[in-house]
């Protein structure tokens, strides 16, 4: 119960209520004023303070940031110290890397048989990259190189390299047979355009159709998802024996109706001779069709096969 003639306060506003503020604080020592204060705002300084410290990293990063002079991807290289190839190309280049940056990534990993949602963030990036023309070079093993020259990732070789370069490599150069490409790419079309496929279950002989699923039974692809879902237990040597067959079909441009050269193989070549970074796989060279700094492009092939480089000084052990 309220006493008898008492009377709510009027509500005199923020501006009074910060000076009774002040009137407190008025006759208290330093010492008392500071712990006045931190009790009352050491949420809003820590804030604020959390603000300037990463305002600060953000305006430092984007006032020190570099473009790349150069921007290449080692495709599921092991065992590359980055650093020691990136300084060893710069000064080869002769880059001005104190205003630009020269990037050389060894570290990345891309599998279509394990699938895994690291290899979707690769391929992702890689996309990226692409669409904004920040990559120049993509070597990777026959397989996934395959993979990125059917969807058209690389480009003619011709068009930045003169028929002296070329004929440096000739035995080596990997050619894609461009009326395959629009073949494959025509059927894809004519796929999309079909009306939706029938249930996927197969007449029997007498006409009936078996509903493996209402069987319990899986399919052989359903099968080795169930047993290998993470890709464990893959026969690797085999993977590398058919990708090393596949590849060299590309050596042969006289077998093909529109061949195209748009890589260089590079397991003879010092770099991998030394590094031993691709081991039983066959590595490949594209120059990334959107690229901007082919020139650039072109010398890294050459530093790669120059044979006065220590490369074996390039490995780094984890």
């Amino acid at each position: 119960m309220f006493k008898k003639g008492w009377q709510p306060e009027n509500y005199k506003g923020v501006h009074d209520e910060i000076k009774q503020q002040h009137m407190k604080a008025k006759d208290m020592t330093f010492k008392g004023r500071m712990e006045y204060f931190w009790y009352y705002y050491k949420v809003h300084t820590l804030v604020a303070v959390l603000l300037l410290i990463f305002g600060g990293m953000l305006i430092r990063d984007i006032i020190t940031a570099k473009d790349y002079a150069f921007y290449g991807v080692m495709l599921n290289a092991s065992l590359i110290d980055s650093e020691a190839v990136e300084a060893s190309f710069g000064e080869y280049a002769q880059l001005d890397l104190n205003e630009y940056d020269c990037m050389i990534d060894a570290q990345s990993q891309l599998s279509y048989h394990s699938q895994s949602s690291y290899d979707y963030a690769t391929y992702q990036k890689l996309i990226a990259q692409l669409q904004t023309h920040e990559l120049d070079v993509l070597i990777a093993d026959g397989e996934v190189f395959h993979n990125f020259a059917a969807n058209e990732m690389f480009t003619d070789l011709r068009e930045f390299m003169s028929a002296q370069e070329l004929e440096k490599h000739e035995g080596r150069i990997y050619y894609i047979d461009m009326e395959e490409v629009r073949a494959a790419q025509e059927a894809a079309e004519n796929i999309l355009d079909e009306p939706a496929a029938e249930e996927a279950s197969e007449s029997t002989a007498d006409g009936s159709k078996e509903d493996t699923a209402a069987a319990g039974e899986l399919s052989p692809q359903e099968a080795e998802a169930a047993v290998n879902p993470f890709g464990q237990n893959i026969d690797y040597d085999e993977i590398y024996r058919a990708a090393a067959e596949e590849a060299e079909t590309h050596r042969h441009p006289e077998k093909m109706k529109d061949p195209v050269p748009v890589g260089v193989f590079l397991e003879e070549s010092p770099f991998m001779k030394k590094t031993g970074s691709y081991g039983k796989m066959v590595p490949v060279f594209g120059l990334v069709i959107t690229s901007e700094r082919a020139d650039t492009a072109v010398k890294y092939l050459d530093y790669l096969w120059d044979d006065t480089i220590a490369f074996d000084q390039m490995t780094s052990v984890y």
